[in-house]
């Protein structure tokens, strides 16, 4: 046996190993940073479903000629389509790649157009009361 030789096939040995672990790792690592990257948009969804939801209460407990501006993003966190779509006492916050939907409920269903629901654009929204009537219109 040459001198040395065992020390060679130790360290080769460990490296093998070093590397099946990095590999292990970084698979692991990424599964962990895709759930995160979900719980983000995940969470932001709720809190637009919530934001507007409870700004048409506001609105609506604030009683005739009251208004709120609201702010809807047009992505979620990473890049993700979304869309909002208010009925009557509820607001629906749909991300149709991931099948996910999140809702809030709300006090009023005196929101103008809400009978059969409608689609709420992205971007700054102005919520009003008319004549005990919930309005959104988009600025």
């Amino acid at each position: 046996m040459l001198r040395g030789q065992a020390a060679v096939e130790y360290v080769s040995l460990l490296s093998v190993l070093l590397v099946v672990f990095l590999v292990f790792y970084f698979l692991l690592a990424q599964s962990h940073q895709k759930e995160a990257s979900q719980d983000i948009w995940v969470l932001s969804a709720r809190s637009i479903a919530m934001e507007v939801g409870e700004t048409i209460d506001r609105v609506h407990v604030a009683g005739d000629g009251s208004n709120q501006s609201v702010t809807i993003p047009r992505r979620l966190p990473g890049g993700v389509n979304y869309s909002v779509y208010v009925y009557s006492h509820m607001v629906l916050v749909s991300v149709p790649g991931y099948g996910r939907e999140f809702e809030w409920k709300m006090q009023t269903s005196q929101v103008n157009g809400s009978e059969n629901g409608f689609q709420v654009e992205s971007g700054s929204l102005n919520v009003f009361n008319w004549n005990g009537t919930i309005y959104i219109q988009w600025v």
